[in-house]
């Protein structure tokens, strides 16, 4: 068998050698193990580094968006306590214009009342009928006269047997306006008498129905029917309008005065002097000019006795605001001690940092910290 002469790669490692290579091998391993582990540990803290990150970014744009709603709530609350205070004006101004109409307007009313129900009133609504009666009255007399002048007319110049154009036919149409300028007279003169005290007695009345009744008979005298047939007693009734309208005004306004001269004013009422109204008091209550009247103010009493004691609570309400109007508290500054602890009372598992801000009452830079501390603490 020949010899073959083998080299140091074919031939047998020896114990140290297998030795020396399996731990090199271990080493290897070892290094590639801790390369994998540190590896995987700067990863989980790149992550966590990633995600602080992003919590704070989070955080600081909740904290913005929050700071921002805060300033909008208190702008809107300002706002709010602007428009309220303008409209507590605004009422109040309204409240003392009422209460001036009251302490002022209401006497003026009062004193109106009083002084239209007293006897001078009475009296003066009673001569006011009086007047009312003739200035109606006398016109209606005179337009029934005018009507009535034609018909007296042509009676007298019948009567008389007057030439057209001769002096009794002009004199003609004076008849009729002489007799009822003698009506009038003794209407207008009863009248005055009757407002004065006096009265006229059965001559005056003879001459006022005297008067009317020779106007009546010139009418008729003028158109009296030849026939008592039907066309010529309508046309003599026709022409008799105007003297039995005239007739009746006068009896009418006779009628209107009887009722003047027999009212009684003073029946059931009081004098001015009596219901304690002088002339010095209602010119107290005359209207102020625009410039005197200073704004929401009520006005200064007048000089006689106020109309009725006005209680002290009524005078409360012109100076003092409504009771639906909650003022504005005041924020007080607590230790952080104190709002730790609300904050535990008020902190509830699974909170929202909004419904916690809004509870504890504070900003989102307080909340947000504490909420956070709690949430800890809760959790361990």
């Amino acid at each position: 068998m020949a010899d073959k002469t083998l080299d140091s790669e074919t031939l047998p490692v020896t114990a140290q050698q297998l030795a020396a290579t399996l731990r090199a091998d271990r080493e290897i391993l070892h290094t590639r193990r801790d390369h994998r582990v540190k590896a995987r540990l700067d990863m989980v803290g790149y992550r966590d580094a990633l995600a602080r990150i992003r919590e704070e970014a989070a955080r600081r744009r909740d904290e913005r968006r929050l700071a921002r709603a805060e300033r909008r709530e208190n702008a809107a609350a300002a706002r709010a306590a602007r428009r309220e205070s303008r409209r507590d004006r605004v009422e109040q101004r309204r409240l003392a214009e009422l209460y001036r109409a009251a302490a002022v307007s209401g006497e003026r009313a009062r004193l109106a009342v009083a002084i239209r129900g007293s006897v001078e009133a009475r009296r003066h609504r009673v001569d006011q009928v009086r007047a009312a009666t003739l200035k109606v009255g006398l016109p209606v007399l005179g337009a029934f006269a005018a009507w009535s002048t034609v018909g007296v007319h042509a009676g007298v110049v019948g009567l008389l047997g007057a030439a057209p154009g001769s002096a009794w036919w002009w004199g003609a149409w004076l008849v009729e306006p002489a007799i009822i300028a003698v009506v009038a007279g003794i209407i207008v003169a009863r009248a005055v008498l009757r407002a004065s005290g006096g009265d006229v007695d059965w001559r005056a009345h003879v001459a006022h129905w005297g008067a009317l009744a020779t106007s009546i008979l010139l009418n008729l005298a003028g158109h009296w029917p030849t026939a008592f047939t039907g066309p010529e007693v309508t046309a003599a009734i026709a022409h008799s309008v105007g003297p039995l309208g005239a007739a009746t005004t006068a009896w009418l306004i006779g009628v209107m005065d009887d009722y003047v001269t027999a009212a009684r004013p003073e029946e059931g009422a009081r004098t001015l002097a009596e219901l304690g109204v002088q002339r010095e008091r209602v010119a107290a209550h005359a209207p102020a000019a625009a410039a005197e009247v200073p704004g929401p103010v009520s006005p200064s009493a007048p000089a006689v006795e106020p109309p009725a004691p006005v209680s002290e609570t009524e005078t409360e309400v012109v100076s003092e605001k409504p009771s639906n109007v909650t003022p504005l508290k005041p924020r007080q500054r607590v230790s952080d001690e104190e709002l730790l602890e609300r904050a535990r009372e008020i902190y509830e598992p699974g909170m929202s940092v909004n419904e916690f801000r809004r509870r504890l009452g504070v900003g989102m830079k307080k909340a947000h910290p504490l909420h956070q501390l709690l949430r800890a603490e809760r959790a361990v």
